[in-house]
């Protein structure tokens, strides 16, 4: 039995992934600044760091999604797309600072 033909890969492909990906990243960080708020409240030194980094994250993604596009779409026009190795290399730094800072709130948290 043969697999069935593949779909010929459309140019835009990879710039709607892309957008996608960093949606679900802002999505994810959205979801993960609502916790925050709520352990707000708990205890506020420990966990008001965790949350300027995760909105702080949400803002620059929102900010730089259109322009993130639009580098995109010009580059499928140019027919080579530069990655978007600065927005990366952030976002990759504010997970590892909110995956420490949730270690620390879970040996400096008194609960």
């Amino acid at each position: 039995m043969s697999s069935p033909p593949r779909r010929p890969r459309a140019p835009d492909d990879q710039a709607e992934r892309t957008h996608l990906a960093w949606t679900r990243s802002l999505t994810g960080l959205t979801a993960c600044s609502a916790i925050l708020v709520r352990w707000l409240a708990r205890d506020v030194p420990v966990v008001a760091p965790l949350l300027v980094i995760t909105l702080g994250a949400v803002v620059a993604i929102a900010v730089t999604q259109r322009r993130r596009i639009r580098r995109q779409l010009q580059g499928l026009r140019d027919g080579v797309i530069a990655p978007d190795v600065w927005g990366c290399l952030s976002l990759t730094a504010a997970l590892v600072l909110l995956g420490v800072g949730g270690v620390a709130v879970l040996f400096l948290s008194p609960w």
